[in-house]
C-alpha cells in the first residue's frame, strides 16, 4: 500500500473519531437537559409553605434558576436592620409627637429583622453560596397540583427566552413564578427563597426575596418578602 493511501485511510479514520466523539456529547448533552433534578423533602416542604402565599392564578416555572444574588440579600438585610434600629430608637426617645407618629409604625415593620439573622449568620450564607451554579430543570407536578398553581404549557418553553428579561410569548401564561435559590442559614432555622415574578406589565421582572423561619424545630412560618 502507498504512502499517500495509508495517509488518506487515517485521515478518514481520524474523521470517524470526530464524529462519533461529537454524537456522543451531543447524546450526553441532551441527555443532562432532559434529566429532572428533584427537590428534597425538606425543601418541598419549605416551597409548599411559600407558594401557597403567592396568587393562585400564577404559573410555575419549571426551572430553578440557581442565581447567585446572595450578596444582593445580605445588603438588603442589613438595610433593613439599620432603618430598624434608627426608628426604633426614634419611636423610644424623641419628644416630638409627629416624629414618633411616623418612626413607630416603622420600627414595628421593620422589627421582624431584629435577632432574625445574626451578622454571623449572614457571612456564612455569603461564603456558602458565592458561587455560581448551572439552571435545572426540577419536578414540580406534585408542587403544582398541591398548591394549585397553572403549569406552563411546551410551547411556552419553547418561545421564551431566558437572557432576554423583556422576552415574552404570545401565551397568556402570566405571571410567572421563577425561583431563583434557596438560602439556608448555619442552624437551618431560617431560610431565604430567592425568586421572580414574571408578567406583561411596565417592569416585566419583579425579583424578590421571601423569607420563612422554623418554629418549634417542627413548622416553618411564612414571614413574608423583605421589605426593601
Amino acid at each position: 500500500m502507498h504512502l499517500k493511501e495509508i495517509r488518506v485511510i487515517k485521515e478518514i479514520l481520524v474523521m470517524k473519531n470526530l464524529i462519533l466523539i461529537f454524537v456522543f456529547l451531543s447524546f450526553v448533552s441532551c441527555k443532562s437537559q432532559k434529566e429532572t433534578f428533584k427537590f428534597s423533602e425538606e425543601h418541598y416542604e419549605i416551597l409548599e409553605v411559600f407558594l401557597s402565599q403567592q396568587n393562585t392564578f400564577s404559573f410555575l416555572d419549571r426551572h430553578f434558576f440557581n442565581k447567585n444574588d446572595i450578596i444582593q440579600f445580605c445588603g438588603d438585610y442589613r438595610k433593613s436592620k439599620k432603618i430598624f434600629s434608627k426608628a426604633d430608637s426614634i419611636c423610644k426617645y424623641s419628644k416630638e409627637i409627629e416624629k414618633r407618629k411616623f418612626y413607630c409604625p416603622l420600627a414595628d415593620s421593620f422589627k421582624i429583622y431584629d435577632g432574625l439573622l445574626s451578622q454571623k449568620d449572614l457571612i456564612f450564607m455569603q461564603e456558602k453560596y458565592r458561587l455560581k451554579k448551572e439552571k435545572k430543570t426540577v419536578e414540580i407536578d406534585s408542587l403544582i397540583e398541591t398548591i394549585g398553581l397553572s403549569a406552563h404549557s411546551t410551547n411556552y418553553y419553547k418561545e421564551i427566552n431566558y437572557e432576554d428579561y423583556r422576552s415574552f410569548t404570545e401565551l397568556e401564561e402570566y405571571p410567572s413564578i421563577q425561583l431563583n435559590n434557596i438560602y439556608f442559614n448555619e442552624d437551618k432555622n431560617v431560610v431565604v427563597i430567592s425568586y421572580s415574578i414574571v408578567s406583561e406589565g411596565i417592569k416585566p421582572i419583579s425579583s424578590r426575596f421571601y423569607l420563612l423561619e422554623k418554629r418549634d424545630n417542627l413548622w416553618w412560618k411564612p414571614l413574608g418578602n423583605l421589605k426593601l
